[in-house]
């Protein structure tokens, strides 16, 4: 799984069709939290490619503020990690 704020990017062999809406549960290492957020799938990759395996990209939508602050929370403190380095 890939993350961003505007959303995340999931490996399956199997993606949903461009513009399905569904609810995504996860949850963050580190983070005693489960998101449960609305996505739209805005594009899919169906075959292995030099950019990596089959998936969906996936959009985030009416995310709650307190799952805003959680996700800027481990993002930021993900590209912290990243850029130690």
């Amino acid at each position: 799984m890939s993350l961003s704020m505007g959303g995340l990017y999931v490996k399956t062999a199997q993606p949903l069709g461009v513009g399905s809406l569904f609810l995504v549960d996860f949850n963050l290492p580190g983070f005693d939290h489960l998101f449960k957020i609305r996505g739209k799938v805005i594009w899919i990759k169906v075959a292995q490619d030099v950019n990596g395996p089959p998936g969906m990209g996936i959009k985030f939508l009416d995310v709650p503020e307190a799952d805003k602050r959680t996700l800027l929370q481990y993002i930021g403190a993900s590209q912290i990690t990243q850029q130690e380095f």
